[in-house]
């Protein structure tokens, strides 16, 4: 044997390890530079999962200075739901952080960073983790798990064991913007009529969670009482009446219609049964007709019998600003005790008059509301309204094109028990939130869909898994010994 053989595959050992580890370095190098100079992901998920909307990316192209991202998390790999959530938050601000070097994000493990858990849980006020906080100039916006995801009600798991939907860009391009504005704006909830408070906690007809979620939007809610104030204050940008019971006095109605001219906000939630409020021909003069009727609809129930609710799905969404989202996601709501919204047949040229959402096939609006109330009967005839039924609409002041309408807005709903605690499921408490936006101008919240998780389930049959079996267990490990035993016979020789 060659006795300067053994050095010199050595020396070529060497020569090629070497290679390999500069061929590693350089690679290393030049994906750095690549992502410092001209930075670049590429989501390949078959549905976009994480490629960011148009919003929020005009958004966060225009921050001028940092907006910090406290990740306070404690991801336990044994619970697949929290572990996805992570994972999903983590890829999501990778993307925000792509397109913007000013959002700085930083995690906070329990597990692993005691230490600066307990510094973050008493400077913030946190002490369960699992929340993500947006930080900028001394404004905060908590963004909770129970924010960015909803579980499918019908899943094998028993409620909570399959995501529907994440909403991690929704809530947290709405986080970004909240921390941004200076002037937090203020929504006044009209009483003294009956009308549903923001601080009732009534777990059934209370509004206490829609406000939760009003104040989570850097939202400041006041009470307002028209006889005491006789006007609404200069500083109310939106003015909301939640589902009057009492007839308004005249000098009220002149005080909301004297904060419409001036260029106002208002979101009116009418109901049912409530016909003689006065309200109704303040809408007329807006162009908007409130229908003396209660929207109804026929179902079987379990013993296939006939069952009549006044809890009606609407799911008939106009291609609008605030119910563009839930179109995209045809997300349904469910709209109790309503009476039907529409446009009025006089076209005003000044203004323009938008059916939001109608009701689902099958339904009706009931004219003869004395007979139901007595009976608690009704039967579809030709005096009623068949479904689709419109109950909401949207005024604005018309104008050419699609440039931004300055002036006042108004959104009327035929219900508002569809936001009170025991009503905000399916698409509820986005279609009031996004009223509220729009009429708040808060563009950059509205119209971001959310993320439907896509599964892959991969079905095989007995041959199949036992081929599998085999393969794996059997086949590889006998592939790898084989050529192990060549290898040593050859050096043998």
């Amino acid at each position: 044997m060659d006795q300067g053989s053994a050095p010199r595959r050595f020396a070529t050992g060497i020569n090629v390890a070497l290679q390999i580890l500069l061929a590693g370095a350089l690679a290393v190098f030049a994906n750095l530079g690549i992502q410092r100079w001209h930075p670049s992901r590429l989501d390949l998920s078959r549905s976009d999962y994480y490629k960011l909307s148009g919003k929020t990316t005009e958004l966060l192209k225009s921050l001028r200075e940092p907006v910090e991202v406290i990740v306070f998390f404690q991801p336990d790999s044994r619970d697949p739901i929290t572990q996805k959530v992570f994972d999903d938050i983590q890829n999501l601000l990778g993307e925000y952080r792509n397109v913007s070097t000013q959002v700085k994000v930083r995690y906070v493990d329990p597990d692993r960073d005691p230490v600066s858990a307990e510094k973050f849980a008493k400077e913030y006020g946190v002490r369960v983790p699992n929340v993500v906080v947006f930080v900028h100039k001394g404004r905060n916006k908590f963004v909770q798990v129970n924010d960015l995801v909803e579980f499918d009600r019908m899943s094998p798991y028993g409620g909570g064991g399959r995501i529907r939907a994440f909403k991690g860009e929704q809530q947290f391009t709405s986080a970004i913007q909240n921390v941004l504005e200076e002037k937090q704006a203020k929504v006044c909830f009209l009483e003294g009529h009956g009308e549903g408070g923001f601080e009732d906690f009534d777990p059934r007809a209370g509004f206490s969670k829609i406000s939760t979620l009003i104040r989570r939007d850097n939202l400041k809610l006041e009470k307002l009482n028209l006889a005491a104030a006789q006007s609404v204050p200069k500083d109310c940008d939106v003015l909301v009446v939640c589902g009057p019971q009492k007839p308004f006095v005249d000098f009220e109605l002149k005080a909301i219609s004297d904060f419409l001219s001036a260029n106002g906000r208002v979101l009116l939630l009418l109901d049912g049964f409530r016909y003689d409020t006065g309200i109704e021909k303040l809408l007329a003069e807006y162009g908007v007709k409130a229908g003396n009727d209660v929207l109804l609809i026929r179902i079987r129930d379990r013993l296939g019998g006939e069952a009549l609710l006044t809890s009606v799905p609407c799911g008939d969404y106009a291609t609008h600003p605030v119910t563009d989202s839930l179109r995209t996601e045809e997300i349904t709501s469910l709209f109790p005790v309503a009476r039907s919204v529409d446009a009025a047949t006089a076209n005003d040229p000044a203004r323009r008059v938008t059916v939001l959402v109608r009701s689902l096939e099958g339904s009706w609006a009931e004219t003869d509301v004395t007979k139901l109330q007595r009976e608690q009967k009704a039967q579809f005839d030709d005096k009623d309204r068949k479904g689709p039924v419109p109950v909401g609409v949207a005024v604005e002041p018309s104008a050419a094109g699609d440039v931004e309408r300055e002036g006042m807005r108004l959104v009327v709903f035929g219900s508002s028990r569809f936001i009170r605690n025991d009503a905000l499921a399916g698409g509820n408490a986005d279609l009031f939130m996004n009223a509220l936006n729009w009429l708040l101008k808060r563009q950059q919240l509205l119209g971001i869909a959310a993320k439907t998780p896509q599964e892959f389930n991969l079905t095989l049959n007995a041959f199949q898994r036992r081929g599998i079996f085999l393969t794996m267990v059997v086949g590889i490990p006998a592939a790898v010994a084989g050529i192990g035993f060549v290898v040593w016979v050859r050096r043998r020789k």
